[in-house]
């Protein structure tokens, strides 16, 4: 690959320029690691050799996805990190989990592999008749259901014609939603891991008919979690929603209701992956600097013998020799000692491991690979500034639509010029430095926000644009301003405060932006929200940082759709509300303020 990039008439063929480093981000040790082709054939051979495996995981989380998106239109993704992803992620600090598909074409034996499906929140509403029914004859028929505050009903996807079937399936009926608020709970069970401190939750108003009471309020005695016997199965109902505070919680509701093959207890970091048996051995992928331990029951897993093998097959290194089944369902103690250090675990027969030698010698050879190797970018592109007066703008040539930006902020007589990289030297030159979504180069932006920071607050002003608010691979440059949530497909936003930033659009004044989405900001607690869409959700949002100043605009200002509702972009200079928005936030940002 770097030869091709580097061909002549290539883009990157210039001295300075590596397609990896310059253009990717990836430091020399992800490069020497990964990147070429004996490190690739290493690793294709090592996944082909448990290619046909099956996961053992014996939990799956189940999702509804068209309700759900028809429920939530304008930002179904940031529903589902809430409600789902938030929930499988921290989950993989406990046990293994898949994910599986409600009314998929498989269904009916994807539900044979497992012991327990939860639903998540939102996840159990408009369920196709056939879907349902699958449901409940897996209960009837000894399987466990957890569903997560929320309502169980059939339907059409368009959620019409719904039939609530929450009492039948779960034993409670749902009076309604509480308000948000602090909970403590109790419980006579012991295999339960209940808070210790009060949290945060959503919770409903629940009254157990047929279900039996496993959790209740601390001080209220009311219902928050509930169990339900039908046929030769059960069926769990939590009142509480999840968040990732109280996770131990509901890993506990889930190591109480069924056996699993593998567990994390005391986990400091570490998670798994989706492990595979092939044949008579197992492959566990575990990631995240920590320590924890593994219990591992290979009777449930389908491992035939009575000892065996424990090695990580990344290094060749053997973890364990010839230990006993009751050993590895005792536990055994593993680690991960460095950042983004690969440690996959094979457990098998001496012989079933012998052909895994390893493709590092140690693992001491990902000591440097967490650690961020600062790359200056385009060392050898000096920066010019054009002559005369005015404010001096310098925009970030990786940003989208940076050509359109440059060309509108030189009609209005600003020294407006190309920044070719983001460093303290580069940002002296600058009053206002303006980012955009930077793409794939999203690195070379998220290694130089200390520097953008000690830019504002030395008095520098900024304008980030789009994903550069902080939203997706961007990390955010000021949490206590606002970060980006969601990117919903909407095109029109209202003014909702006069300021300078809104000279000449009227409060209540509404418009729309060229391209077919924008990135809603969530404010910190040192934002003020100027724009919102037709959602409500903030678009644009200013702060003060040190000496300095902040515009996060989620608008991709200098893109604009090539058809309206497009996400095919193209550069275009911004028009009408956009453009003012750009113009006047460029200049409250260049303004020094009075003393």
């Amino acid at each position: 690959m770097r030869a091709f990039h580097s061909r002549p008439g290539s883009k990157f063929a210039k001295k300075g320029i590596d397609y990896y480093n310059d253009y990717l981000g990836q430091s020399e040790t992800a490069i020497s690691l990964f990147f070429g082709k004996e490190n690739m054939k290493k690793w294709l051979n090592l996944m082909s050799s448990w290619q046909g495996g099956k996961s053992v995981s014996k939990v799956a989380v189940a999702i509804n996805p068209r309700p759900f998106i028809m429920k939530y239109p304008f930002a179904p993704g940031n529903e589902f990190k809430k409600k789902v992803t938030s929930l499988m992620n921290s989950l993989t600090f406990y046990f293994d989990i898949d994910g599986m598909v409600t009314g998929s074409l498989k269904m009916k034996e994807n539900l044979k592999r497992y012991s327990l499906i939860i639903i998540p929140e939102d996840m159990a509403t408009g369920l196709d008749k056939k879907s349902y029914s699958l449901y409940f004859s897996y209960v009837k028929k000894g399987g466990k259901l957890l569903i997560i505050n929320t309502s169980v009903s059939t339907g059409r996807e368009d959620l019409t014609q719904l039939k609530d079937k929450t009492e039948e399936l779960c034993g409670i009926n749902i009076k309604g939603k509480n308000l948000p608020g602090y909970l403590s709970i109790k419980s006579t069970l012991s295999s339960l891991a209940l808070p210790e401190k009060k949290f945060w939750a959503e919770t409903s108003r629940i009254e157990a008919k047929k279900a039996e009471v496993l959790v209740k309020g601390k001080y209220t005695d009311t219902p928050l979690l509930t169990r339900y016997k039908l046929g030769k199965g059960e069926v769990f109902f939590s009142a509480i929603g999840f968040n990732p505070e109280i996770a131990s919680y509901f890993a506990s509701i889930v190591k109480s209701a069924v056996s699993l093959p593998i567990v994390l207890e005391e986990s400091k970091g570490m998670r798994i992956l989706e492990a595979t048996r092939k044949g008579n051995k197992v492959c566990i992928p575990l990631w995240g600097k920590g320590s924890a331990k593994l219990k591992i029951d290979t009777a449930l897993i389908g491992l035939r013998g009575k000892r065996f093998q424990v090695k990580d097959i990344v290094t060749g290194r053997i973890i364990k020799d010839n230990v006993s089944s009751k050993t590895l369902s005792s536990g055994i103690s593993v680690e991960i000692k460095y950042l983004n250090q690969p440690y996959i675990l094979a457990i098998g027969r001496e012989k079933d491991l012998e052909i895994y030698q390893g493709i590092y010698p140690s693992e001491e050879v990902f000591r440097e690979l967490g650690k961020m190797e600062r790359r200056i970018e385009n060392p050898e592109v000096p920066i010019i500034v054009p002559s005369g007066e005015g404010i001096k703008v310098g925009v970030y040539h990786r940003s989208s639509g940076a050509g359109s930006i440059i060309k509108v902020l030189k009609k209005e007589k600003m020294r407006v010029f190309s920044l070719p990289r983001i460093d303290p030297e580069s940002l002296s030159y600058p009053d206002v430095v303006v980012i955009s979504n930077c793409g794939s180069s999203y690195k070379f932006f998220n290694q130089a926000i200390e520097d953008i920071r000690r830019f504002v607050k030395n008095g520098g002003g900024i304008l980030l644009l789009h994903d550069a608010v902080g939203y997706r691979r961007h990390k955010p440059a000021f949490p206590e301003i606002g970060k980006g949530t969601t990117n919903p497909k909407l095109d029109t936003v209202k003014v909702i405060k006069e300021h300078p930033v809104t000279k000449g659009l009227k409060k209540g004044e509404t418009f729309i932006h060229g391209y077919a989405d924008h990135i809603a900001i969530e404010k910190g607690s040192e934002g003020d929200v100027l724009v919102v869409d037709e959602r409500g959700y903030p678009v644009v949002v200013i702060g003060r940082i040190g000496k300095g100043k902040v515009v996060l605009n989620g608008m991709l200002t200098g893109r604009a759709s090539k058809v309206k509702g497009s996400y095919v972009g193209v550069d275009r200079e911004p028009t009408g509300g956009e453009l003012k928005l750009l113009i006047n936030a460029v200049k409250w940002l260049g303004e020094k303020e009075r003393r």
